[in-house]
């Protein structure tokens, strides 16, 4: 079942003009069709080296970054992530609840406008109220999150960025959820109002975000 999945799979997509035959994921999921060993040794042998190279030579450029929000143990997660033209800085937050526990994890970011560089990251670990938790899970529920499409196509030159990240742990029968929604100023909208809320959660002040 699986395998003849896989090759419908990939004669569809030799059907369509604008399918990227030459992406990883294509000739990765081809080799594994064709039982292509050597090409899939080959292929984890290249990573291995870009992974060993971009260890040795860290981009001054980016900030650190929280682990994936399935890494946390959390049953549930959200991740909120936010940046506003003409501001230097932005935040990567994120809150969830784990057994009886309802955690926030920030991180304040501080940029250079002139090097696009990382000047400074405040991170920060918050313990929240039951109660807390179930405000930032009726403010989702508001939003429509899971229902949401990825992308509205509305976008801008200014404005702000948001991304909101959700994750739900597969339970026995339950398969889990995970889900990723961007928006452009997002200020007005129900998700907008959700990072607002979670923001205020974390303890984190940034006085140049689009309120």
């Amino acid at each position: 079942m699986r395998d003849s999945i896989v090759k419908e799979y990939l004669a569809l997509l030799d059907s369509v003009a604008w399918a990227d035959s030459l992406s990883p994921q294509h000739k990765l999921l081809v080799a594994y069709n064709n039982n292509d060993t050597v090409v899939l040794i080959k292929e984890i042998q290249s990573l291995r080296s870009a992974i060993t190279e971009s260890r040795k030579y860290p981009n001054p450029t980016s900030c650190f970054e929280p682990q994936a929000i399935n890494k946390y143990g959390f049953a549930e997660a959200f991740r909120f992530q936010y940046s506003a033209a003409f501001c230097d800085q932005s935040v990567n937050i994120t809150v969830g609840e784990r057994n009886d526990s309802v955690l926030i994890y920030g991180y304040h970011y501080t940029h250079n406008y002139m090097t696009d560089s990382c000047v400074s990251v405040d991170s920060s670990k918050r313990l929240l109220a039951k109660t807390q938790w179930l405000e930032i899970r009726s403010s989702i529920d508001r939003a429509d999150f899971w229902g949401l499409k990825v992308r509205n196509g509305i976008s801008g030159m200014d404005g702000s960025s948001l991304a909101v990240t959700g994750y739900q742990r597969p339970i026995n029968a339950f398969q889990g959820r995970y889900n990723r929604i961007s928006r452009w100023a997002a200020e007005k909208s129900a998700l907008g109002e959700s990072f607002k809320l979670v923001l205020e959660m974390s303890g984190i002040k940034v006085p140049c975000f689009h309120y």
